[in-house]
Order: C-alpha cells, then structure tokens, then sequence
C-alpha cells in the first residue's frame, strides 16, 4: 500500500471486522475516518448493475468533475477494463474478499495521474451487498480538482484474503496487467482454480486489464 490514506482506511476496516469476514455497514463511523473521507466512497449493488455509488467523498467527485452519487462505477473505466472491473468487485461482494488496484487517471488534455484504489467488503444483508472504497493520488498533480478526469486505465491488481494473507509483505508483488499477455507460458503453469481467476501463491489473479502494446 503507497499511499497513507490507503493503509489508514484497511487497519480501521480489519480493526472493526474483528476476525470477522466483514464489519457491517453501520459499524463504520465517519468520525473515524474524517481525514479520509473525501476519498472515500461507498458502492451499492443493485440488481444487474454489480456497482452503483451510493456516497462518494468530494475529493473523488472534485477530480471527476461531477457528482457520482447514484452513477455506476463501471462508467469511470475505459471500455477494455471495465470486465476485469465487474469480476473485481463480484469477487469483493461475493467471496469478502480485499481488493486493491492501480490505475491511471487521464484529463482530457492527456495529463496522467497514479492512483491507488482499495476495495473493502462490508457484511451483506438479504436487502443489500455493498462495499467501502477509497481513491487517493498517489502523487498530487497541481491540475487535479481543476481538470476532470474523463477516463481511468487499470493497472494492477491484488485479489486478498484478509483471514490468510499477510497483506503488507514486500515480496507479494501485484500482477502488472499492462505485461499479462507477455507471459502466457507463466500463467499456463499456475493452477485455475473456479471462479475467473489464476492463483499466484496466495494472490488471485484475474484475467483482463491492459493489452499490450
């Protein structure tokens, strides 16, 4: 995890769940977390739609240029990316499951921004399954709030169990997807387990992302 933000919003998060798969919803205390609530949002599944903000803090709709409450997730990710992004969070709000990604943010001048994005599970209900998000730049560019991000292009990808996995070990690198299709002779070799992913000892790799250039 690069980003402070990003390390501060998992320990709260694990502190709450407590050996549990998931804290429930109204576990979380904004008060908690006010210093990293404008980066923070909320994401519901409704129906076929896997999923719709329900809150987004204003950092994040600052650097969109617009409000992204009740808008689908999806939509923030160009076209190639956006199957990757559905299996992502099918894997978070089915199997509690960690997500976290990279992903550049792109203005409609070309300017770029690094961005790191975590998924967190929340305890699902027979009325809903959402989850708790953060999006933080990784390196503040001085356009950002100024220039809205139009398109976002994923990077890589940690799929983690939170009950197994050491979440924080240097030697667990992240699956860089831009590279995916250079090395398929290495993904042939590792097991396939069910459900639309790879397994790298205990990371679960999914296919999609970036093709190569």
């Amino acid at each position: 995890m690069r980003h402070e933000g990003t390390f501060e919003l998992f320990s709260y998060w694990n502190r709450l769940r407590a050996g549990r798969s998931a804290p429930a919803r109204n576990e979380i205390e904004p008060g908690d977390i006010r210093k990293r609530l404008p980066g923070t949002f909320i994401l519901e599944r409704k129906g076929a739609v896997d999923g719709a903000f329900r809150l987004a803090g204003t950092e994040l709709c600052a650097a969109h240029g617009r409000e992204l409450k009740g808008t689908s997730f999806a939509d923030l990710w160009r076209i190639e990316d956006r199957g990757l992004i559905a299996r992502v969070m099918r894997t978070v709000f089915n199997q509690m499951r960690v997500a976290l990604l990279s992903y550049e943010g792109r203005n409609e001048h070309g300017r770029t921004a690094e961005f790191e994005l975590l998924l967190l599970p929340l305890a699902a209900t027979a009325e809903e399954r959402r989850l708790l998000g953060s999006s933080f730049a990784v390196e503040r560019p001085y356009w950002l709030g100024a220039h809205p991000i139009t398109g976002c292009n994923l990077g890589n990808v940690r799929i983690i169990d939170p009950n197994r996995d050491p979440i924080f070990l240097k030697n667990r690198p992240a699956i860089d997807l831009t590279k995916r299709r250079s090395v398929g002779s290495t993904y042939a070799s590792e097991s396939r387990p069910t459900g639309g992913y790879r397994r790298f000892g205990h990371l679960a790799v999914l296919d999609g992302g970036k093709r190569a250039s």
